[in-house]
């Protein structure tokens, strides 16, 4: 949980501050911090609000501290497509299979562009 002692300290606190915060005492901090103790959804969702980065951030899922990217896949779908929960695990796994195919595509063209070049060195 090192993102959560990085944060507290670019704010200058202390461990107490954060806690205050959180409602919780400071050793609790440091056991989020040295991942001692798991977080709790409650949790990172008041630390996301408090230093204002996606939950991702917090949990070293995402590089990005942008707060508006912070919806998750799940909840843009359903956003723009209105689509179940139970379908949107169907368009997860469809995803998954046109990023397979990509991969084979891009295989095979890697493959067909050095058969070309052998053919042409001969």
């Amino acid at each position: 949980m090192n993102k959560i002692k990085e944060l507290r300290e670019e704010k200058g606190w202390k461990q107490e501050d954060l806690g205050n915060l959180l409602g919780v005492q400071k050793a609790t901090v440091s056991k989020y911090e040295t991942g001692r103790i798991p977080l709790t959804d409650d949790t990172i969702r008041k630390l996301s609000d408090i230093f204002q980065v996606p939950s991702d951030y917090i949990l070293g899922i995402s590089s990005s501290r942008d707060k508006l990217n912070d919806k998750t896949m799940e909840e843009t779908i359903y956003e723009k497509y209105g689509l179940k929960p139970e379908n949107i695990e169907e368009l997860k796994k469809y995803a998954e299979l046109l990023k397979l195919k990509q991969l084979a595509d891009e295989d095979s063209e890697f493959g067909s562009n050095l058969k070309s070049l052998r053919h042409n060195n001969k």
